[in-house]
């Protein structure tokens, strides 16, 4: 049964990257388990969030910071590995993010607490943080006491679908979404009185793309899948125009952390990937395309 609900889940949210994501009006279909108790969906989401995310840091930490990876770049201010003891910076950007809890039905809604930029992502100016997370709203539907889907909206865009379960959880993201929050961004920093980024961000903008994170021993298991065709393009700061586009690729890319043996490999499965910066474009592995 557990198999099938999460087969059900994915299909969800590759629904959603393929037409666009869920609009105010529409509400995914979960399928319920009426065998199992949803009393707490909150603690479920933390244990699933917590579970991947401490595992994926674990494996940065030993196979990157503190391997061989950041020691033969002879760097003067080496990264230092994240701490991960008790209350956690991990813990602490879960509890910020899923604060505020409102519960209506078979949804729940959170609402960030501002101690997510001051404390963590932006300490040293948290101002612009703030002001896009007030615009940020979470909403959590339980399939049962350890499954279901979360919808991510800020402002009117809705960036991210993530799905999760006691294994894995899964982020389908639509690119024209993203665009529309980086808008949002650099509004806000104008507002502030700082230069913004408008100019930069990609006019042209298609795209979508699951990333699935999982854990088996003590590996962490990253994958990504590009589910619809990516095309962006636009100009950078000295009006240069660029464009990268990508084919649909199951599986495009593998990323596998071993912390146990402080070990990582990366599989690549894209079969065709364009990148063009002013005239010139190149094709994966750097080599010219024209």
């Amino acid at each position: 049964m557990k198999k099938n609900l999460l087969l059900k889940l994915s299909s969800v949210a590759l629904m959603v990257a393929a037409t666009g994501c869920l609009k105010e009006e529409e509400v995914a279909e979960v399928p319920a388990d009426p065998t199992v108790a949803t009393e707490d969906p909150r603690a479920a989401l933390v244990l699933a969030l917590d579970t991947q995310a401490t595992q994926l840091v674990d494996g940065i930490n030993k196979v990157i910071i503190s391997g061989k990876f950041v020691q033969n770049m002879s760097v003067q201010n080496p990264p230092q590995p994240i701490p991960l003891g008790n209350d956690n910076d991990v813990q602490k950007a879960i509890r910020y993010l899923l604060s505020n809890q409102t519960t209506q039905g078979a949804t729940t809604t959170y609402k960030p607490d501002p101690r997510f930029c001051s404390e963590l992502v932006a300490k040293n100016d948290p101002t612009t943080c703030i002001q896009l997370l007030e615009e940020v709203t979470i909403k959590q539907t339980a399939a049962d006491s350890t499954s279901g889907i979360v919808e991510f909206s800020v402002a009117d865009a809705k960036p991210f679908l993530l799905t999760y379960s006691p294994s894995a959880i899964g982020v389908t993201t639509q690119f024209s979404e993203i665009i529309q929050v980086l808008k949002e961004v650099s509004r806000i920093e104008v507002q502030n009185g700082g230069p913004g980024f408008a100019n930069t961000i990609p006019s042209v903008h298609q795209g979508a793309l699951t990333i699935a994170l999982s854990n088996s021993m003590a590996m962490s298991i990253l994958d990504f899948s590009i589910t619809q065709a990516i095309n962006l393009g636009g100009q950078d700061g000295a009006g240069r125009p660029y464009s990268f586009t990508a084919a649909v690729a199951q599986h495009a890319a593998t990323i596998v952390f071993n912390s146990a043996l402080s070990m990582a490999y990366v599989r690549l499965n894209v079969p065709a990937v364009s990148v063009n910066i002013g005239r010139r474009a190149t094709m994966a592995g750097g080599m010219p395309c024209q």
